[in-house]
């Protein structure tokens, strides 16, 4: 995935797992269209009715209600944003990509690299968010040739996120960025 954000030069890139399925026309000019309103806009995400987790999910983002960003937390436990974003599907900005950096590849070949960056991005004053008015089909499970495998994969990266970043606490990284519950702000 480096490799091909070090050679793109286009304003936007979009990173998609090979279990997904497009399902809305002009989806592409829909995805980017947020970034001309949100100069602090790094990354957004599409809608799916197959995600492990809120963001995205037609039950929590009703389709065809726009752009919604994603609201910074600040708590006592950690950082991040209101619920869990993924780049199964996702479009970034180049601008972003420069600031932040590239992927750690460290996590290859997934699974915590998004948080990673997501953070990264936090740090450096970013936001992301979901565009409802599309819909991107994600089948699920075909990028690991087994659960086993994928919940090694897991457990190893949750450990990794751990000591790259102590002083954010572990409830935080793997309750609220894994499974999207990290408390709302309180404002």
């Amino acid at each position: 995935i480096n490799a091909g954000l070090a050679v793109s030069t286009a304003p936007y890139v979009v990173l998609s797992n090979s279990d997904t399925e497009v399902k809305t026309n002009g989806w592409l000019e829909k995805m980017a269209e947020p970034f001309d309103r949100y100069e602090n806009l790094a990354a957004v995400g599409p809608c799916t009715d197959n995600i492990g987790y809120p963001v995205g999910r037609r039950e929590e983002f009703p389709l065809n209600q726009g752009f919604i960003a994603l609201k910074p937390c600040h708590t006592q436990s950690g950082w991040g944003f209101d619920v869990k974003m993924s780049f199964w599907c996702v479009m970034l900005r180049r601008e972003a990509i420069l600031d932040v950096g590239y992927l750690d590849e460290n996590f290859s070949p997934g699974l915590g690299e998004d948080d990673d960056w997501l953070y990264r991005s936090y740090l450096k004053g970013w936001t992301a968010g979901v565009q409802t008015d599309v819909f991107v089909k994600h089948l699920g499970g075909a990028s690991w040739p087994s659960r086993e495998e994928r919940d090694r994969i897991q457990k190893r990266n949750v450990e990794y996120l751990k000591k790259k970043y102590p002083q954010v606490s572990a409830k935080a990284l793997v309750a609220g960025f894994l499974t999207g519950t990290l408390s709302r702000p309180p404002w």
